[in-house]
């Protein structure tokens, strides 16, 4: 028999089964599309959208935990006018954030947000991601000897209801070190300090670690707010 003959229907098979799952793949996809709004009002330009798939889960043989499909992640980002478009996800439930533009802005995942649920060949639309305006704090450590990094002081604000809100560290510049988190306005909370430092706040009290510690309090009028303290 003619080799090129007799490999021809392998090649062929081959071929259809690889074809097979990319159209259909191709066919079952869906897709997101909406709008990210500031303040509930007007479109968000170059906000970045980040989506997640909700993973099912299951147990394996020696009963750890197993993702049961591919993880399937991504950013988008808006339009001048706001809108975004997710192209070709598979079906499943969706996460679904709108990072903030600007400092003082809240991203729109630190409010109750449903996932999205996308069905095969389905385009979900009209999805509604809402950044708001929020309160830039700023807490601001006296630090002369150039102790903190990353790995020795971590600051956050944690809300009345226990929600935590992690501060970013500007480039440290001794003597000072700045963080900085946007917090809701009208809101009552505390920071919160993990790390090996001594930190006193401007009573000279020190600062406790791992636990809520100076009070934080805003009103709708706030804009912003900051907070001294000092490394020991």
């Amino acid at each position: 028999m003619d080799l090129k003959n007799a490999l021809a229907p392998l090649v062929m098979s081959g071929l259809l089964a690889l074809a097979l799952p990319l159209g259909l793949g191709a066919q079952e996809a869906g897709s997101i599309s909406g709008s990210v709004l500031l303040d509930k009002q007007m479109g968000l330009a170059k906000a970045v959208v980040v989506y997640n798939k909700v993973i099912k889960l299951g147990r394996d043989s020696k009963g750890s935990t197993v993702e049961l499909e591919p993880h399937i992640s991504g950013t988008v980002l808006t339009d001048p006018d706001g809108s975004f478009l997710v192209k070709s996800v598979s079906p499943g439930k969706y996460s679904l954030c709108a990072l903030p533009v600007e400092p003082n802005q809240i991203k729109s995942c630190d409010l109750p947000n449903p996932p999205v649920v996308v069905q095969a060949a389905t385009a979900v639309a009209s999805v509604v991601l809402n950044v708001t305006t929020g309160v830039l704090l700023s807490i601001v450590i006296d630090d002369p000897k150039g102790q903190i990094n990353p790995k020795t002081l971590a600051v956050g604000w944690v809300s009345s209801g226990g929600a935590y809100s992690p501060a970013t560290l500007a480039v440290p510049s001794p003597p000072t070190a700045t963080y900085t988190v946007a917090i809701p306005k009208a809101s009552t909370g505390n920071l919160f300090l993990d790390g090996s430092l001594i930190i006193l706040d401007a009573s000279g009290f020190t600062v406790p670690m791992r636990a809520r510690s100076t009070a934080v309090v805003t009103s709708l009028e706030t804009t912003a707010l900051t907070i001294s303290l000092r490394v020991q």
